[in-house]
């Protein structure tokens, strides 16, 4: 049984660290792209988007957690994002700004390898619940139509019995008049 790759942006000015970080993934089989500067991680990110993007803080063109913002601005549904930085201090600022998670350097590969494995793993499941989520509002609507629809239906029922009936009751007046509010209502708040 294989594995499912997945597609990791890296985006590392230094190049030492940036093909130590490609060689320890490959390894683990997740598929690499590389990208010195935030403007490049940019480009990349307009051609492809990557399961996960790895990212440091301290870049030559800005602060990576300038693009981890624009990554998740918005509650935006982006790639998962994990933070490489030598400066632990910025951990909180990276995870308040929407990384999935905080390694700092140095680190062995082994433990970077497995913080990409959690996060991923923990992107995938919230992509799912998001998923469920929009599935079930979904379905909710379509059954607010059928109920709007069925209400429209018996409101109609009733007003073509109104018409027929020589005197109407006030209480069946009142009833109408009710029923044709709730569906003025239930059509304003639908989908």
């Amino acid at each position: 049984m294989t594995r499912p790759t997945a597609e990791v942006l890296v985006v590392e000015d230094d190049p030492g660290v940036g093909k130590l970080i490609q060689l320890s993934l490959e390894r683990a089989g997740y598929q690499i792209r590389l990208a010195p500067t935030i403007a490049a991680a940019r480009e990349l990110l307009q051609e492809a988007r990557p399961d996960l993007v790895l990212l440091d803080i301290g870049l030559p063109d800005g602060d990576g957690l300038d693009l981890c913002a624009e990554l998740h601005a918005d509650g935006a549904d982006g790639p998962a994002t994990l933070v490489v930085s030598a400066q632990a201090t910025e951990s909180s600022r990276a995870l308040m700004l929407g990384a999935r998670d905080f390694i700092a350097k140095p680190f062995r590969a082994s433990d970077l390898t497995a913080h990409v494995r959690a996060a991923l793993r923990d992107h995938r499941a919230l992509t799912l619940e998001h998923a469920a989520r929009a599935r079930a509002e979904l379905e909710c609507a379509r059954l607010a139509e059928v109920a709007l629809d069925a209400l429209i239906g018996a409101a109609a029922t009733l007003d073509r019995l109104a018409v027929r009936l020589p005197t109407i009751d006030r209480d069946v007046e009142r009833a109408l008049g009710q029923l044709h509010h709730s569906i003025e209502e239930l059509r304003s708040a639908a989908p």
